[in-house]
């Protein structure tokens, strides 16, 4: 795995981000430092001089259109267990999330005024690369088009509500930071997710703590709904979930993934 050095972090050379600029928007992908190659479609290509570009950190969007937006909660353990696997596949705590949440890196997400803080919730988001429906866990892979950095916020103090609710801890505008680029293709080695706040790094999990893996994910729920190309499942992330309140700064830095900036407003 050929890892790059650039101004979003270490990036996987398989990586594909987008960008707009004042002349042209498109996908790009890493070269060094600042310097990224143009691509004709959403698709990786030979290294080609000619088409070499400088970027900055405020030039990233949202480096795919998403489709739905699904979560895994509950879904992170210190240790593999098997009693809490199958208490999942019988009970799994599986929610929707609304796309109005999503925003790119090095966005600001205003926190409203019916909460007081909100958690971080570093993970890695996976996208579905088509149509599928009863995907067996040898077959998941397949679906698979890439993987991202998301930071799932969740409102648990809610200050005018008695009781939890769903949509709106986890859907608010904003509660849902992903990229900057999304590493193409499935990949087999887990990813290590590190929390920073304030410049304090403050949380290490990895992949290899999932209760439910990539694949089972999949072939859990395609069991039960259709995925569809460009859907987007938020594998889930560790524990304790540290609290930020206004005016504090995240990053959620995964290696070969880059760096998923945001702060609370």
């Amino acid at each position: 795995m050929k890892i790059i050095k650039t101004i979003v972090g270490n990036l996987n050379s398989r990586c594909v981000l987008k960008i707009k600029k004042q002349n042209w928007s498109g996908f790009v992908m890493p070269i060094k430092d600042n310097i990224f190659q143009k691509l004709d479609s959403f698709k990786l290509e030979k290294i080609n001089k000619k088409k070499f570009i400088k970027v900055y950190k405020r030039d990233f969007l949202i480096p795919l259109e998403i489709n739905n937006i699904i979560g895994v909660g509950k879904n992170f353990s210190d240790k593999y267990d098997q009693k809490l696997f199958n208490k999942f596949k019988v009970n799994p705590d599986f929610f929707i999330m609304n796309k109005n949440a999503v925003i790119a890196s090095n966005k600001k997400t205003i926190l409203p005024r019916c909460y007081n803080s909100i958690l971080v919730e570093g993970e890695i988001g996976i996208i579905i690369k088509k149509k599928c429906r009863n995907v067996s866990i040898m077959n998941a892979k397949n679906y698979i088009k890439g993987y991202i950095i998301c930071n799932d916020y969740s409102a648990r103090d809610l200050i005018h509500l008695q009781s939890d609710n769903t949509l709106l801890r986890k859907s608010s505008d904003g509660f849902l930071p992903i990229g900057p680029a999304i590493k193409m293709g499935y990949q087999k080695e887990n990813f290590l997710i590190n929390t920073i706040i304030n410049q304090r790094h403050v949380q290490s999990t990895n992949t290899n703590q999932l209760i439910v893996n990539f694949e089972n994910i999949i072939s859990m729920l395609s069991k039960h709904i259709t995925l569809y190309k460009n859907d987007l499942i938020c594998s889930g992330s560790g524990q304790p979930k540290p609290k930020i309140k206004r005016g504090d700064t995240v990053q959620i830095s995964v290696e070969g993934l880059g760096n998923l900036n945001s702060r609370i407003v």
